[in-house]
């Protein structure tokens, strides 16, 4: 019980931070961070292999600021070949 305790403390913690930052650059920052992380925890439970769980966490990481600063016909063609990546 007290574990999760200390987590909800630390989530809210950096909720508090992110809504503090939400209108500058540090925000796609933030959120490219925890992806990353939370794609790493997905990949390691599952057991995935190398070549692929780095091609996963770079595009986690990338995503959040192609989001907010890219240029959304590349953003459509990379993920494009993301996917056709992952398939092979």
């Amino acid at each position: 019980m007290l574990k999760r305790v200390i987590s909800g403390l630390v989530i809210l913690a950096i909720f508090l931070l992110m809504m503090i930052f939400m209108d500058t650059p540090l925000l796609p920052i933030f959120i490219s961070a925890f992806s990353a992380i939370g794609v790493y925890e997905l990949n390691n439970i599952a057991k995935v292999k190398l070549p692929a769980m780095v091609l996963s966490i770079a595009m986690a990481a990338v995503i959040p600021f192609w989001a907010v600063y890219g240029n959304y016909f590349l953003f459509g063609q990379i993920i494009g070949l993301y996917v056709i990546a992952m398939l092979i």
